[in-house]
């Protein structure tokens, strides 16, 4: 399965018109037309798109009570965007960095599991009655926002067909989180583990990683991936979607 990271308007996004990072080897990925689970729709006009998210944004900031500040970016064309490819293996390394970090007093493995979701550490870091330290990471998340917010919430994604009160109950949720308050994790994590500069940062991101590398490996050159997907969407003002296809 393939992930990948992008800073952008959401009309963008949604109507795929939006190219991922290249593969290892520099090859070009394919256009994508990005959907999220079941909360995408049929249109593929810009317009309606753009309506759809405007409306959207207007709901969350009326309605989530959650928002510590007011939804507001452009969704004009032709706004600048970015992206960037993560392995699936590395994104998982990354939540199990996190999750042995907050559990110092049990032993990290070297080697990336065979099946990372099935970690007891990862278990306890996601347990309801544990106070993570690390909820925009471990937490599913989605689509970041640019604003500061209370915590991850699940709501209608932005393409919703009428008024998200509406909804099929059985219908797919997004799950959304804080740029600003994943930017603070991954600031606590490094602080707490690698303690590395700005300069080992863009080596670790240059990094070719196998999926079969180490652990940490793959957790620090997928850190510095979305660290720095994650500051260009501050930096834009911006939401950050995590695709997966």
């Amino acid at each position: 399965m393939a992930l990948d990271l992008y800073v952008g308007t959401l009309t963008r996004y949604y109507s795929g018109d939006w190219e991922p990072a290249l593969l290892s080897g520099g090859r070009p990925g394919e256009l994508r037309r990005a959907r999220m689970g079941q909360n995408g729709v049929g249109a593929e006009d810009p317009d309606e798109l753009r309506q759809a998210v405007l409306g959207w944004i207007q709901w969350a900031n009326e309605e989530v009570d959650l928002l510590e500040e007011t939804l507001d970016w452009s969704e004009e064309p032709d706004l600048p965007y970015a992206t960037a490819r993560p392995t699936e293996e590395g994104f998982g390394a990354l939540q199990l960095w996190a999750a042995y970090a907050e559990h110092p007093e049990l032993p990290r493995p070297e080697a990336m599991p065979a099946d990372w979701t099935e970690d007891q550490v990862l278990a306890k870091s996601l347990d309801n009655d544990f106070p993570s330290r690390f909820p925009q990471l471990l937490f599913a998340v989605d689509l970041w926002l640019p604003a500061r917010i209370g915590e991850v919430f699940d709501a209608p994604s932005p393409l919703f067909s009428g008024e998200p009160e509406e909804e099929d109950e059985d219908e797919e949720q997004t799950r959304f989180g804080s740029i600003p308050a994943l930017l603070e994790e991954l600031q606590a994590l490094n602080g707490l583990t690698w303690k590395a500069d700005s300069f080992t940062l863009e080596r670790w991101r240059q990094e070719d990683t196998s999926p079969q590398g180490s652990l940490e490996s793959l957790a620090r050159q997928t850190f510095a991936t979305v660290l720095d997907l994650g500051r260009r969407a501050q930096d834009l003002g911006m939401p950050m979607v995590l695709h997966w296809s």
